[in-house]
């Protein structure tokens, strides 16, 4: 008999708060109906009732932890729509990780966050298959290092 695995185990941290930095955000496009939820390929055809193409991402964090692999895990936020319009989740998601972001550029692209160095707060999440996930609660900026460099010289007159 050849057992052959059904679901991917992933490695999950501890809850509290973590170091962590942002190392990737990954884009993808899928049919809703008029509720939000997610129309497969197959049932599109089928679906008659209103439906949109949306832009999604997701930000993957990877915390100060370290898997059975040894390797430091990833954590995964909630999936986004791609928009920053008034009222969307991306934008107070995006404003917890950087307020000024927003602020200075008009646009949001995934070069203005990657390579961020955050805090994330972790908790547990057991979905309705019994699998517990990582749920990010809450994000703030991780202390700024000061160096040498940014302290200013003193004038002795």
């Amino acid at each position: 008999m050849v057992m052959i695995p059904t679901t991917e185990r992933h490695d999950l941290p501890k809850e509290g708060w973590h170091n962590a930095k942002i190392v990737d955000v990954y884009e993808w496009s899928q049919w809703e109906d008029g509720g939000g939820k997610q129309i497969k390929d197959a049932d599109i055809d089928g679906d008659s009732g209103p439906k949109s193409y949306r832009k999604k991402l997701k930000i993957v964090y990877e915390v100060d932890e370290l898997g059975e692999s040894g390797l430091k895990i990833q954590v995964k936020s909630k999936p986004f729509n791609h928009t920053l319009k008034p009222g969307s989740s991306l934008r107070p998601f995006i404003d917890m990780i950087d307020d000024k972001i927003l602020q200075k550029n008009e646009n949001f692209t995934e070069h203005l966050i990657l390579g961020k160095l955050v805090k994330i707060k972790l908790d547990h999440y057991k979905a309705s298959t019994g699998i517990v996930y990582p749920n990010i609660k809450q994000i703030v900026e991780a202390e700024p290092k000061v160096t040498e460099d940014d302290i200013p010289a003193f004038d002795r007159g």
